[in-house]
């Protein structure tokens, strides 16, 4: 069994977007619909919770739906909004799931259509274990993530590679997530999510970081200490990985991949996606 959690608002950040895609809509269309095709002919059920709704938007969702067979349920968020508090609705449904595979997905992402097929049947994996779907930029720039996969990835020959952290669209199992639900919990009180994952994959190195942006909470300060500090004595942590093979990209202009930046350039959609699905079928 498969239950995917889809976080969405009609917003768009145009600090991020893209040229291809001229609004939200365009980049929903294409997105949603490539999660929806990856999860026909699979056990799944599609849980879509919607920040901020507004009629129009939760239409044009319906009718991209109506074009697949995928069973799903909508989730309609009423005041506050914001990325923090949509989170937390997406971990509240996850205390009713048990044995199934999780896949919380971030509504600027394009999914390959395989994705679900070869990490389900994937039995090599740990059963512990998060997986970030492509290979995230910073892993290449930044020095603390270069250093970190370097000396994990070191002898590693699998196809999942050690990272210390990345966005909120993510694999996992509910077994793994339920356990460690007060720590991403920490997300919902005003922790970053390269800190949130930096709890799992090195609560003690980092934990000055970590602190450190904690105190700088305006609120819920002495809340997040505290669980922060009660996840750190945890033994058996999960494992953080992201795929070599690209099971998604998040379209971003800050978060393509590296060989694919020239895509900041290009106005046409139809010429963007040409390029990525090549990308995805390499």
């Amino acid at each position: 069994m498969l239950n995917v959690i889809y976080r969405t608002y009609p917003g768009y950040n145009d600090q991020k977007s893209l040229i291809a895609f001229k609004e939200k809509k365009d980049l929903i269309q294409v997105g949603f619909s490539s999660l929806l095709q990856s999860l026909e002919d699979l056990d799944a059920f599609l849980h879509i919770v919607v920040d901020n709704p507004t009629d129009e938007y939760l239409d044009f969702l319906k009718n991209i739906i109506s074009k697949f067979k995928v069973e799903s349920t909508f989730i309609l968020r009423k005041a506050p909004f914001g990325n923090q508090e949509c989170f937390g609705t997406c971990l509240d449904i996850i205390k009713e799931i048990k044995n199934s595979h999780i896949f919380f997905c971030e509504d600027d992402y394009l999914i390959n259509k395989s994705i679900f097929k070869n990490l389900i049947n994937d039995y090599n994996l740990d059963s512990s274990y998060y997986i970030f779907p492509y290979k995230h930029p910073d892993y290449t720039k930044l020095n603390v993530h270069k250093i970190f996969g370097y000396i994990k990835n070191m002898n590693n020959k699998k196809k999942y590679k050690r990272c210390l952290s990345g966005c909120l669209t993510f694999f996992t199992n509910s077994k793994t997530i339920s356990r460690d639900i007060k720590i991403f919990n920490l997300y919902t009180l005003g922790l970053g999510d390269h800190n949130l994952w930096k709890v799992i994959s090195l609560p003690f190195i980092s934990s000055f970081t970590i602190l450190k942006e904690i105190l700088n909470f305006k609120i819920h300060k002495i809340k997040a200490i505290k669980k922060y500090l009660s996840s750190i004595i945890r033994f058996n942590k999960a494992e953080i990985y992201y795929t070599e093979k690209s099971y998604a990209i998040q379209l971003s202009n800050d978060c393509l991949p590296s060989k694919l930046e020239i895509l900041k350039l290009i106005e046409n959609k139809e010429l963007f996606l040409e390029i990525i699905n090549k990308e995805f079928n390499s």
